[in-house]
C-alpha cells in the first residue's frame, strides 16, 4: 500500500511537466514545410536538394524527439525513485 502512495504522489507532483501537445504540431509544421518544399524542389530539377532538404527534417525531428526522450527517462526514474 505505501509504494501505491507514492506513485499516486509522483504521479500528482508530476502533472504539471506532461508531455505538451505542442511537440506533435512542431513535428507536424516541419513534416508540412518540409513536404512542400521538397515537392517544389523536385518539380524544378533539384532531387539532391531535394533529398537533403528531406533528411534535415528527419534530423531536426529526431533531436526534438531525442529531448522529449530524455525528458521521459526522467520522469521515469523520478515515479520509480531510481
Amino acid at each position: 500500500m505505501h509504494l501505491f502512495v507514492i506513485f499516486i504522489d509522483s504521479i500528482i507532483s508530476l502533472r504539471g511537466k506532461i508531455m505538451e501537445i505542442g511537440l506533435i504540431f512542431k513535428i507536424a509544421g516541419i513534416g508540412l514545410i518540409v513536404s512542400v518544399a521538397a515537392q517544389i524542389l523536385n518539380k524544378s530539377g533539384r532531387d539532391e536538394q531535394g533529398m537533403m532538404l528531406i533528411i534535415s527534417g528527419l534530423i531536426v525531428v529526431f533531436f526534438l524527439l531525442v529531448d522529449e526522450m530524455g525528458d521521459l527517462f526522467d520522469r521515469i526514474m523520478d515515479v520509480f525513485e531510481l
